[in-house]
């Protein structure tokens, strides 16, 4: 684990810095390796590598295979990739229904941002019928799971769906929150 934490970190500097070609090498062989072992946090570590270019040629069908990977292993970082790479026809065909499938297992483990594209999803019917009321429940739940600036722009978008709610619904949208979170105890 304190490998992978440590891949992790070089990863970050990999996508954010400039750094030799031989040391990017170095740093994929190594997450590759450690990805074909069946390391789901090495597979979506791989996956992002692959989605964005970062150390390897830019390829969405390898990024979906690696992100693949380690979503069939319950890995919710894995599935909520592969859900946004259905929702935006990246690698694979678009299918919003198959999209919003992958996201919500990601959101079933308290995944936070996969929260955040389920309430998005909802709140425009994307894959779903438009529901604002589940919208605005999702978008609660993934609100307790960010802090500063990401949590402030999800409580955003929360509270200008919520003037569209009736008192009742919103009574109802925090009632589902308050029962997901008895169900999903962490």
């Amino acid at each position: 684990m304190r490998r992978i934490a440590q891949l992790l970190s070089v990863t970050a500097l990999l996508m954010t810095f400039s750094v030799s070609l031989a040391t990017q090498q170095e740093f994929i062989d190594e997450l590759r390796a450690l990805a074909e072992a069946g390391d789901a946090e090495a597979q979506v570590t791989l996956g992002l590598a692959y989605s964005f270019g970062r150390g390897v040629p830019q390829d969405d069908v390898e990024a979906v295979r690696w992100y693949r990977l380690a979503a069939d292993q319950g890995d919710a970082g894995g599935q909520v990739n592969v859900g946004l790479m259905y929702a935006d026809g990246r690698g694979v065909p678009e299918d919003d229904p198959e999209a919003v499938r992958w996201i919500q297992l990601a959101a079933d483990q308290g995944n936070g941002d996969a929260q955040l594209w389920l309430g998005l999803m909802y709140a425009n019917g994307e894959g779903v019928p438009a529901d604002d009321l589940t919208a605005h429940m999702w978008f609660d739940l993934a609100a307790s799971r960010f802090t500063g600036i990401d949590r402030e722009g999800v409580v955003k978008s929360r509270d200008q769906l919520a003037v569209t709610l009736t008192a009742d619904q919103l009574a109802e949208a925090r009632r589902l929150v308050r029962e997901w979170e008895a169900d999903h105890a962490r």
